[in-house]
């Protein structure tokens, strides 16, 4: 329980890249593509607050990572406004427009613009400066955007825009360090920085890319991309000790606190083969409770599903030494996906304020067509997996201080990977390091096959799925199961440099830093 924070263990920070002296603490950035971690924490540095730093952000990954977070993106934010104690869910998700619509609608820009106008205290304008920037003069392709051109080339290759700004001419892509340069993109963003977002959803803006996307094949229901709206709302929250752990309560943060409800008395244990079992467990039966309930069209409140009563339902007839199968699942029916074409950022200022988002186009660069003139990238549509991408916050509001924020992508393996580096960093005695390293696994209950995170260590491997197959449990093996980005305050956050460490995943190519002066 946080009760015991003090006894947990502390890490030396992940920063790769600090600047300044250690005088005075602004703020920690973490994130899955470094260039866009600094525009971040320049921000921070200048004198804006989380919100201010996560829409420039934003921005400077629609530039520099556009396979996940284009201007065509959806997302989902959590904030904390250490001022008035007050955490908030936002959502803006790549929604279809309708049942056989091909593109999901994009909501990030007028998601972040919200977020600007409540929380933020910097101009709208100056926070896009940077995108814009970086779009007009272009940049190096980073590690992390290298590795999706690689995986998507054929796809992108296949569209002329597409092949444009991202080939090389010569029928392959750009490699890391290659200069990616998107002048029309620059014009976008230059719009958007001048005239406001307005003009993406409803005004002339509006008008060329609808025009754009029909004659890419790709068409864009008018009415709907006027009428969207982002929704923010109370987040579903479990308590914790002193703390409240927060999610977004969309499907991904619903099984998120479902599954530390069901691991976080139970992780405690020697024997790392029972707590591969426990998380396996644990994971199966989220997932099958959100299949069963999408599939009868069962809308209920999520305060009820995160509660302790149902939860304590949903692990009923726990086994340590035995795999229970789901029950009551209709023949066909699917769990999560794997997800992709997502990424996460975690951002805590120099005041205690946090924001943590997730942003994504659906699958890795939406419908791979670029409209033309525009740059832009549509999302694709949804798959109906529900949104299985979420941030989470830690709160502990009794002293008034952020104990953890953080995110995680990866499909369904993504709320269970955070829920568990949650758990290990919080309540276990481990580092954050330690817990972002630890090897992962998750069930998405259909199919009941535990998905087990591949190794270089093959024996390690073998081992644990051995052992989960001692137990009944059905295994396959995996690559990299989700990417965690975290901040973690484990002994409260008091504004002064070392209250806090931040991390990215070591699965990906991001970037942990802080802003100091």
């Amino acid at each position: 329980m946080l009760g015991g924070l003090a006894l947990a263990a502390c890490s030396t920070s992940s920063v790769l890249q600090t600047v300044g002296v250690d005088q005075g603490y602004l703020g920690a950035v973490v994130g899955d593509e470094p260039r866009a971690v600094l525009v971040a924490r320049d921000v921070l540095a200048s004198g804006g607050n989380a919100a201010d730093a996560a829409v420039a952000m934003y921005f400077a990954l629609a530039v520099t990572y556009p396979a996940a977070a284009g201007l065509g993106a959806g997302g989902a934010c959590i904030v904390y406004d250490l001022g008035q104690d007050r955490t908030e869910a936002l959502d803006f998700p790549a929604r279809a427009a309708a049942p056989d619509a091909v593109t999901g609608l994009p909501g990030a820009v007028r998601g972040f613009f919200s977020l600007n106008t409540r929380y933020g205290n910097s101009e709208w304008g100056q926070l896009l400066g940077p995108a814009e920037q970086l779009a007009r003069f272009g940049h190096p392709v980073s590690r992390a955007l290298a590795r999706v051109l690689a995986a998507e080339a054929p796809r992108l290759l296949a569209d002329p825009g597409a092949a444009a700004i991202f080939g090389k001419g010569d029928g392959t892509v750009l490699s890391e360090g290659d200069k990616l340069t998107q002048l029309d993109l620059a014009a976008v963003i230059t719009r958007l920085r001048t005239r406001g977002p307005g003009q993406f959803y409803n005004g002339s803006l509006a008008r060329d890319m609808i025009d754009a996307a029909a004659a890419a094949g790709v068409p864009i229901d008018v009415e709907a991309l006027r009428s969207y709206q982002p929704k923010w709302s109370e987040t579903a929250w479990v308590r914790e000790g002193f703390a409240r752990v927060h999610a977004v309560p969309n499907a991904s943060g619903v099984a998120m606190l479902q599954v530390w409800r069901m691991i976080v008395d139970r992780l405690d244990t020697g024997d790392p083969a029972l707590r591969d079992h426990l998380i396996a467990e644990a994971s199966m039966r989220a997932w099958a409770d959100w299949i069963e309930r999408r599939d009868q069209g069962r809308a209920v409140d999520p305060a009820t599903l995160v509660s302790a009563d149902y939860v304590d339902g949903l692990m009923a007839g726990y086994a340590p030494d035995s795999h229970r199968p789901p029950a009551r699942l209709a023949a066909g029916a699917k769990g999560p996906g794997t997800g992709g074409g997502a990424t996460s950022f975690a951002i805590l200022d120099g005041d205690g304020s946090a924001v943590a988002c997730t942003v994504s186009l659906n699958r890795p660069f939406g419908v791979a067509r670029v409209l033309p003139g525009s740059g832009i990238i549509p999302a694709a549509a949804p798959s109906g997996d529900g949104g299985v991408e979420s941030p989470a916050m830690i709160i502990d509001h009794n002293s008034l201080s952020p104990i953890f924020i953080g995110a995680a992508v990866g499909g369904g393996a993504a709320p269970v990977s955070l829920a568990t580096v949650m758990a290990r960093a919080v309540i276990g005695k481990t580092t954050l390091d330690a817990a972002l390293a630890a090897p992962r696994l998750y069930d998405p209950a259909a199919p009941d096959v535990v998905a087990v995170e591949s190794s270089p260590d093959r024996a390690s491997v073998a081992k644990r799925r051995a052992a989960l197959e001692a137990r009944g449990h059905a295994t396959r093996e995996a690559p990299a199961l989700g990417l965690v980005n975290g901040i973690l305050c484990l002994k409260g956050f008091t504004g002064a440099a070392g209250d806090c460490i931040q991390a990215s995943d070591g699965r990906g190519g991001g970037l942990a830093d802080v802003a100091q002066f």
